[in-house]
């Protein structure tokens, strides 16, 4: 009886004292395994308490594909294109250009932590491609091939998951 005091703990250093909380936790966006304690403390009017704690997985599994590179004035990664995650087992990546010809492509990924290991440098045939748009397709899966990327994540078109997109050569 009487009204309850609500302590949470969410195993990251947040808490709160609402009765239903909402909490965002901070999680590395290419992949990561998290295991966090969340634990509800309750004491109500006449000092009775009582506790009760669980453990929340989460597992997150992404690869993010930039949209532009400059070969020639940027610094470290921006001279490259080079898509961003981590725990592939599977991993296939080709560039083409406007007409449908294959520039380069790679299926490397680094033995340590699964990342893609090679980039375009925006080179055919020994010269700098012109500065435009080039069309990229990844073929990619996660964990021993359990989990398949569903493609890079369009919020605002019909299909919102596409394994196919463009990228600019910026000179």
């Amino acid at each position: 009886t009487g009204i309850p005091i609500y302590d949470w703990t969410f195993g990251d250093g947040g808490t709160s004292n609402e009765e239903s909380p909402i909490h965002e936790y901070d999680i590395d966006r290419y992949y990561q395994i998290n295991e966090f304690e969340i634990c509800l403390y309750i004491t109500d009017d006449n000092d009775c308490y009582s506790e009760i704690c669980k453990p929340l997985f989460i597992e997150l599994y992404s690869l993010w594909v930039p949209n532009a590179f400059t070969p020639e004035r940027g610094f470290g990664e921006e001279t490259i294109f080079l898509p961003k995650g981590k725990s592939l087992s599977n991993y296939h990546l080709q560039i083409y250009d406007t007409w449908g010809n294959l520039l380069w492509e790679t299926a490397e990924i680094d033995p340590f932590d699964g990342s893609p290991k090679l980039g375009w440098d925006g080179i055919y045939n020994g010269n700098l491609l012109p500065q435009g748009v080039y069309v990229w397709t990844i073929d990619a899966a996660f964990d021993n091939n359990t989990t398949i990327w569903k493609g890079k994540y369009y919020p605002d078109e019909k299909f919102k998951y596409k394994k196919i997109g463009t990228v600019t050569l910026i000179r």
